[in-house]
């Protein structure tokens, strides 16, 4: 092997480490993985909750519509 390459190989592993060690120091996708599971929780509970109000809504509305019409 000559020294060359040699160097060669010591410059890709160089590189190789460097481009290692900033994929592991970013946390940029965690971030956006936190957002997104926020968001599901948070869209959950308005799922649940309107579903939860809608059918006393419903009776709410029909009631009145009754008042209203006699």
């Amino acid at each position: 092997m000559t020294v060359c390459e040699i160097m060669q190989r010591r410059i890709v592993r160089a590189r190789f480490a460097d481009v290692a060690q900033r994929f592991a120091s970013d946390h940029s996708g965690a971030t956006a993985l936190e957002y997104g599971l926020l968001l599901a929780l948070i869209g959950g509970a308005i799922i649940v909750g309107t579903s939860l109000v809608g059918g006393g809504m419903t009776d709410l509305f029909g009631r009145i519509s009754a008042a209203l019409s006699s």
